[in-house]
């Protein structure tokens, strides 16, 4: 679609400001740059008695300190992925990111994490081939079924009166 040329060049949309559809760039809003309150109320109160009422400015407070810190590790993971010349963030990544951020403690239980989640992938691989498989052979048993009802329906024994 576009040449690689020099003199091309200022026909590219990223190249040229008035072609670029985002020559205007606006800030993002509260609720693209933060995790969602309901999830994080949700986290919160499960990690608490039943008994413990959460303040509305203690939500608002975890919510910014959470997504500034998924952000703040999202962000040495991309670095990680840059120096590796990846486009794509690994689990294995992350558990770097947090020991290079002095976040040691955490390692242990996202490695459990992290493998768990990846039985629980497979798992679901497997169950999801197995339905399909299943499925298929579903279909050809209702095929020859429904091929040896409608030959069986046209013999002369088996017509009703």
């Amino acid at each position: 679609m576009y040449s690689t040329s020099i003199e091309s060049l200022s026909t590219h949309p990223m190249m040229n400001p008035e072609m670029h559809c985002f020559t205007k760039i606006q800030p993002l809003r509260e609720q693209d740059r933060l995790l969602p309150a309901a999830n994080v109320g949700r986290m919160m109160q499960r990690a608490l008695p039943a008994s413990v009422k959460i303040a509305r400015d203690a939500r608002c407070f975890m919510q910014e300190a959470l997504s500034e810190f998924i952000c703040f590790v999202t962000s040495e993971v991309n670095d990680l992925c840059l120096e590796n010349e990846r486009k794509a963030m690994l689990g294995e990544d992350f558990l770097t990111a947090m020991n290079n951020l002095d976040f040691a403690e955490f390692v242990e239980p996202m490695t459990a994490m992290l493998s768990y989640n990846q039985m629980a992938v497979k798992a679901h691989k497997k169950q999801k081939r197995a339905r399909e498989a299943e499925s298929c052979e579903n279909d050809e048993f209702r095929n020859s079924d429904a091929s040896s009802f409608d030959q069986a329906s046209i013999l002369p024994g088996n017509l009703r009166g």
